[in-house]
């Protein structure tokens, strides 16, 4: 488990590590494995991590940025022997803010890898406002195509609804048929969050 440890004041610790034989006792890693870089792009918060395992590489996308509300976020990359040990990717952000609704963050990706292909869905958000999620394809995890025509794929709900502010996707694969787990909230920063869920047979 990769897990974002925060006290409350930035910057914030970083992402954690910890490990189980039965997923409910769990060993904790002594220290954080990934910690923002000073005066990089990715400080004075990272977190909101996703990592698959690839042949013998770990790969992890995580969210760096101002805050860990989507206040001028991008997505970085990081790869790892072990889950322990990471090394930022050296290009990174590989996915920043684009124009229209994602225009003033991107961040909490969650990946996936289909036929060698990687598929990322993420939130993004003008200001630290209403949220959507959007889609992006790579074929290597570091080069990423923005959905052009579909994004964003998970739209924001109407006024009022439960759903109007939507992010932290989590995407899952099931006999061909895609399913996207999500928080949901009528406006940012106020309570009552939710989660819906979401399915799709073409990702569209």
């Amino acid at each position: 488990m990769w897990y974002t440890s925060y006290t409350g004041s930035l910057p914030n610790n970083g992402i954690g590590f910890a490990w189980s034989t039965d997923g409910i006792t769990w060993t904790k890693h002594p220290t954080a494995v990934l910690t923002p870089s000073p005066s990089s792009w990715d400080y004075p918060f990272v977190g909101a991590a996703c990592v698959l395992k690839d042949g013998g590489t770990y790969k992890m996308w995580y969210t760096g940025g101002q805050s860990g509300n989507l206040s001028s976020s991008h997505i970085g990359y990081a790869t790892s022997p072990d889950g322990i040990m990471w090394t930022k990717h050296s290009g990174n952000p590989v996915l920043s803010p684009g124009t229209g609704w994602e225009s003033g963050a991107v961040g909490y990706p969650s990946v996936i890898n289909i036929s060698d292909t990687y598929y990322m869905f993420y939130s993004g958000a003008v200001t630290v406002g209403i949220a959507r999620t959007g889609r992006a394809i790579s074929k290597d995890g570091i080069n990423w195509q923005k959905d052009t025509t579909n994004n964003p794929v998970l739209p924001a709900g109407d006024s009022g609804q439960w759903d109007r502010n939507n992010y932290l996707g989590k995407v899952v694969e099931l006999d061909k048929t895609f399913y996207i787990y999500y928080t949901g909230q009528t406006n940012p920063g106020v309570s009552g969050a939710a989660i819906g869920g979401a399915s799709s047979t073409d990702w569209e």
